[in-house]
């Protein structure tokens, strides 16, 4: 206890000499404040984050946040807020501050193209925020030409993962509970925030359904609302996946310690490994791990990356009965997308050889059956030790 409260007095004593990120999630949706290195709310950034609710998804406001602050701290090193407050700095923010942030994320951060190129549209989104609400002159503005200085270096379909290589990928968990949670991703083509949120009363009960295609309704409370509301939606889930979870909850001595009553309509479906609730960095943090043990390369491998393979095994499969045409219509539904033109990434794929999978006469049904038979792990037997270590 000692040690906690001592940490939290350093982090309190570090933010009053940089940029910081508060998050007050008391209110739904949460309430995110930018304060700047002096302990003063920077309000150009704050208010616009406000407003981004209404548009993107709650969850995403805080990446947005850190972005902001990112090129906040370049500006103090670089010498553009001598002088000028934070918000001042903003509003004459120039093309070439950008792209002096930009050169210094690429050569002395080292980051990824696509990470620069993500982190610039947040940034021209803001100043496009700021021109709309008059705040800033837009014959001054950075991006006239409607143009970014970066490139999208996305190209060609999602990264989707085979069979064979996810049963590989999940055998390289160590317990249970996470190869359950993946394996969940997979079947349903949840996201990462859905599944860490899913609860027993979401699941379908197998009694309430016909199932003679191994596949029932899930009901999932989807990301990326307006007002960063959650959106109900319905997808699909297997029933050698949904049996899975039940005995994962029936057997799992963290699940049982955390929910004695493991059948509650109100208990998460998923739990770490030590009967904590999920996260984003956790998750994604053990499937890098989980893909180098594999044997597969950990940057091939995302928490999206199980979304994209739901997507095709759904234009794929056979015991989904849809033609070719509503098959796209179907999965716009199952995945939760607002614009339908979001699915049409999928449609890279010519519909002649669509058809020439499914002659194949693959059954999504069949493909869970053999990944839960290959990667269920029995109670017990996983080695992977968690926490601080004591000396």
């Amino acid at each position: 206890m000692a040690g906690e409260h001592f940490r939290k007095i350093i982090q309190r004593a570090e933010r009053l000499t940089d940029f910081y990120v508060h998050v007050r999630k008391s209110q739904y949706p949460a309430e995110i404040t930018i304060y700047d290195d002096r302990g003063r709310i920077v309000s150009l950034a704050t208010r616009w984050l406000a407003d981004v609710e209404y548009t993107n998804a709650c969850g995403s406001r805080e990446t947005f946040a850190r972005y902001v602050i990112y090129l906040l701290r370049w500006m103090r090193r670089s010498g553009s807020l001598v002088r000028l407050s934070v918000d001042e700095a903003l509003r004459t923010l120039t093309r070439n501050h950008i792209k002096a942030w930009i050169d210094d994320s690429s050569d002395s951060k080292k980051l990824k193209a696509s990470t620069i190129h993500q982190r610039e549209s947040v940034i021209a989104a803001f100043i496009e925020w700021m021109e709309k609400n008059h705040i800033r002159d837009e014959t001054d503005t950075p991006y006239r030409s409607g143009k970014l200085i970066t490139k999208d270096s996305h190209n060609g379909l999602p990264q989707a993962i085979s069979e064979e290589k996810f049963i590989r990928l999940l055998n390289g968990y160590h317990n249970e509970s996470e190869r359950c949670m993946l394996h969940g991703m997979y079947d349903t083509g949840m996201r990462i925030s859905e599944i860490c949120r899913l609860r027993n009363r979401d699941l379908p009960d197998e009694h309430d359904f016909d199932g003679k295609k191994g596949l029932l309704p899930i009901r999932i409370q989807g990301s990326k609302g307006r007002g960063g509301h959650l959106v109900e939606r319905n997808s699909i889930i297997s029933l050698p996946l949904l049996a899975r979870i039940r005995k994962y909850h029936n057997s799992d001595p963290a699940y049982v310690r955390r929910y004695p009553r493991r059948h509650d309509p109100d208990n998460l479906v998923f739990l770490s490994a030590t009967g904590k609730e999920l996260s984003r960095p956790n998750v994604h943090k053990q499937l890098k791990r989980a893909a180098g043990r594999a044997g597969l390369n950990p940057e091939s491998v995302r928490t999206h990356t199980p979304r994209h393979s739901f997507s095709f095994e759904v234009l794929m499969a056979h015991d989904l009965a849809a033609e070719t045409g509503t098959r796209y219509v179907m999965l716009t539904t199952l995945l939760g997308h607002r614009d339908p033109n979001s699915t049409k990434v999928y449609s890279r794929v010519h519909p002649e050889v669509l058809e020439a999978m499914r002659t194949e006469l693959f059954s999504k049904y069949e493909a869970a059956c053999r990944i839960a038979e290959a990667t269920t792990l029995a109670p017990l037997k996983h080695t992977e030790k968690r926490g601080h270590k004591t000396c």
